[in-house]
C-alpha cells in the first residue's frame, strides 16, 4: 500500500496547480466586474464601439462600450491566449455569438480561430 500511495503523491502535486488555474481565471474575470450588475446575453457587439479591455486567457473577452463591460465567453476558450490579438475580417461592424474571429499571437504569429459566445453587459448600479 505504501509504495501505490509514494508513486500517487507526484502525480497528485501537479494536478494541483492546474486545478487551480481555471479558479484564478475565474476570479480575475470576477475582479474585472466587480460591484457592476449583469444584464441578459445580447447576441451582438458593434466592434467600432467597443474596445477590448482585456482577454482572460482561456476564459474570457472582456469589451468596454458605452460605459459598460461586455463579458463572451468564447465556445473554444482553450484557444484564447492574454498574448493574443483580435483580428477581425468582417464586412460588417458587428460581431455576433458564434462568429469566429482570428487570434493571432503578438509573437509567434501563430493564428488560431476563436467561436464567439454571447455578450453578457456589466453596467455600473445607479
Amino acid at each position: 500500500m505504501r509504495p501505490a500511495l509514494f508513486l500517487l503523491l507526484p502525480v497528485m502535486l501537479l494536478a494541483a496547480p492546474a486545478a487551480a488555474q481555471p479558479d484564478a481565471r475565474e476570479a480575475e474575470l470576477a475582479r474585472l466586474v466587480e460591484g457592476r450588475i449583469a444584464g441578459p446575453p445580447e447576441r451582438c457587439l458593434n466592434l467600432r464601439r467597443a474596445r477590448l479591455v482585456r482577454i482572460v486567457n482561456r476564459t474570457a473577452f472582456v469589451f468596454r462600450a458605452s460605459g459598460r463591460l461586455y463579458v463572451s465567453r468564447p465556445l473554444n476558450p482553450e484557444d484564447l491566449d492574454w498574448r493574443d490579438t483580435l483580428v477581425s475580417w468582417r464586412l460588417s461592424p458587428f460581431t455576433c455569438a458564434g462568429d469566429l474571429v482570428r487570434m493571432t499571437d503578438r509573437y509567434s504569429g501563430i493564428i488560431r480561430l476563436v467561436r464567439m459566445g454571447p455578450f453578457v453587459p456589466y453596467r455600473e448600479p445607479r
